[in-house]
């Protein structure tokens, strides 16, 4: 474990605290742990995961961006876009692990599989969408898998803690969201 690593995971567990509280600074903890984690993940040859950090810059930028513009409410996603999402989420990995199969990736299936759905959840954060939190839960526990292999144990610590914490999340965006409904 270097430094770099220790700091990204605790600022990107902090990020998942705010979050789950839904203070706009969670998006400037993940915009510091994602640049950190470009150098960590350039290092270990995770480019799905170097690729997903990049973005996940970028759409911090814009959660941060939102989450200032928009009211605080929980949203459930519709249908049709869910639909969207899931053949999106699901070609973007397969595209992405066919691609990454001729590089020095050693697991470009299971990285593959974690950098679509991390993009689909922050996407789905940054609207307030209550499905977020069941897809970071997912992301989380294939995350665990990933970076045990890559032995990268401050960040497999870190997804564990936050697969426990997806859960928390889930159930306080839930109750908020049935509170505005009922």
């Amino acid at each position: 474990m270097s430094i770099l690593e220790a700091i990204a995971a605790l600022l990107g567990l902090l990020g998942v605290l705010f979050g789950m509280r839904q203070l706009r600074e969670s998006w400037l903890c993940w915009i510091a742990s994602s640049a950190i984690y470009v150098v960590v993940m350039w290092q270990t040859a995770l480019y799905g995961q170097l690729l997903v950090m990049s973005v996940f810059i970028l759409m911090a930028l814009w959660g941060y961006q939102r989450w200032g513009q928009t009211e605080t409410a929980v949203t459930a996603l519709p249908v049709k876009h869910l639909i969207v999402l899931v053949l999106l989420t699901g070609i973007g990995g397969l595209g992405l692990a066919s691609f990454q199969a001729d590089t020095a990736n050693p697991n470009p299936w299971l990285d593959s599989a974690v950098t679509c759905l991390s993009l689909a959840a922050m996407w789905l954060m940054a609207r307030r969408h209550l499905l977020c939190w069941p897809t970071w839960g997912l992301v989380n526990a294939l995350s665990v898998v990933l970076y045990f292999k890559q032995n990268l144990f401050a960040t497999m610590v870190l997804y564990a803690l936050q697969f426990a914490l997806s859960l928390t999340g889930y159930r306080a965006w839930r109750k908020q969201l049935e509170s505005k409904i009922g």
